[in-house]
């Protein structure tokens, strides 16, 4: 995170017996306002590619080099995802793996409506270490069931 910014803490709830440990695979933010964190356990599929196909204006397969990591998640982290952004239009999100902010897009519709999402990368091999990441996570957090 950048210099100033105060790191996050987990805040443990005073229910135990409902509290199980996971470990984060990433957190979109809002500074200092919202905060999603993405266990690992939502991710029902992260691909790394190099390479992304379009139709062009008849319909026809058109493909960049583009790389990027496809992120599916699971329905109710989709929803959650949903909520998170519905009143983020316009605004700017940040993206943190390892707490390191790695992206800053400008949320330009509500999130969570498709299945998965894209982060985008320099090249592949930018991609596949992005992904192996995601699927590991980076550190434990307590989780309460919603």
């Amino acid at each position: 995170m950048g210099e100033g910014k105060p790191t996050f803490r987990v805040i443990e709830s005073d229910r135990p017996s409902r509290i199980r440990e996971e470990r984060i695979a990433m957190s979109l933010v809002v500074f200092e306002r919202k905060r999603l964190d993405v266990p690992v356990s939502a991710l029902m599929r992260v691909v790394p590619c190099a390479t992304q196909t379009f139709a062009d204006e008849r319909g026809r397969p058109i493909t960049f080099d583009i790389p990027h990591v496809e992120i599916w998640l699971m329905p109710t982290l989709q929803k959650r995802l949903r909520d998170f952004t519905h009143d983020l239009v316009g605004e700017v999100m940040e993206i943190h793996i390892r707490d390191k902010c790695i992206s800053r897009p400008i949320v330009r519709e509500p999130l969570g409506n498709e299945p998965s999402f894209q982060l985008s990368a320099n090249d592949f091999a930018e991609a596949q270490a992005l992904a192996a990441t995601l699927r590991t996570g980076w550190r434990p957090v307590r989780v309460v069931p919603d």
